[in-house]
């Protein structure tokens, strides 16, 4: 939301005794007369009949421009997140001109994203919809089908942010985890031009994930709730660094390049549904001969 910011030539908290008096005047500090709005805002200009405080403000006037002379669009970072500290119970205090949350934990800085896959649509024949696997698991316990996982759908929206998001952790002195599935991180492993298993660590780097799984055999909280008990934390630079070693920008580059046949053969298994460009004549494959 846009505020005036400079109001018939002076800042809008001026309070000086001659800028209110100029003010009441509704004169220009530049041009020295009384306020034309800028010469071609004619319609702009207040009619102070009926308008009794406004008329009593410009005493002796009976209509005056309105003398906007800058806006500040949106208020100042600073400005909105004080108030916003306020507005949940954050204490503010002033030191040194300075204003300052007390106890707030701004460093070291930690972004945490949670990436989890979400499951396809399923097929109403074989009742794998998410609604019949879920109604077949109440009624028959594991004697039903279950919907599978779009990895590509989750991986496709998430690679970008990957990489920038990262940049700009670190860019702020920050560490940026990513946090997903095991079986994603696999299906990350396996079709891209990253092995994720190159980049098992110890320690935080530009790029980071936390891969979260049961494990072979999972365990249980006392509470009977499964545990995520199996993690895999990988680690590495956005880009190449200077010991040569490959960065996380491979991570969207493709892992293998299927041989162009195999479009074909998925294009023979369907009718064309039309053709695009002039149609050619048919070549024969054999050359024939003269005679």
């Amino acid at each position: 939301m846009s505020k005036i910011f400079e109001l018939l030539g002076y800042p809008l908290d001026s309070s000086d005794a001659d800028v209110i008096e100029s003010r009441r005047n509704a004169r220009c500090p530049f041009t020295e007369s009384e306020c034309d709005g800028g010469g071609n805002r004619y319609l702009s200009a207040l009619s102070l009949e009926g308008r009794g405080e406004l008329r009593e403000y410009f005493a002796g006037k009976s209509k005056v421009q309105a003398g906007v002379c800058s806006l500040m669009v949106g208020d100042k970072p600073e400005t909105v997140c004080m108030r916003t500290a306020e507005n949940n119970g954050m204490t503010v205090a002033r030191r040194d001109g300075v204003e300052w949350i007390d106890d707030f934990p701004c460093r070291p800085l930690v972004i945490v994203e949670v990436m989890s896959s979400s499951t396809s649509g399923g097929n109403k024949t074989d009742r794998t919809q998410i609604g019949m696997a879920f109604e077949d698991a109440i009624l028959r316990g594991d004697k039903h089908k279950g919907p599978g996982i779009n990895y590509r759908q989750v991986w496709a929206r998430m690679a970008s942010h990957l990489i920038v998001k990262s940049q700009v952790g670190v860019a702020w002195g920050a560490k940026t985890i990513w946090i997903l599935q095991d079986v994603l991180a696999d299906y990350i492993s396996a079709t891209t031009g990253m092995d994720l298993e190159a980049y098992i660590a110890q320690r935080a780097n530009e790029v980071n994930m936390l891969a979260l799984g049961y494990g072979d055999v999972p365990r249980k909280h006392e509470s009977g709730a499964l545990v995520l008990g199996d993690t895999r934390f990988y680690s590495g630079p956005i880009s190449t660094d200077t010991r040569g070693r490959a960065g996380f920008v491979d991570i969207v580059k493709v892992g293998f390049v299927p041989p162009v046949q195999r479009l074909w053969r998925a294009l023979f298994r369907k009718k064309p549904s039309g053709l695009l460009g002039p149609v050619s004549e048919p070549r024969s494959a054999v050359t024939p001969r003269a005679g």
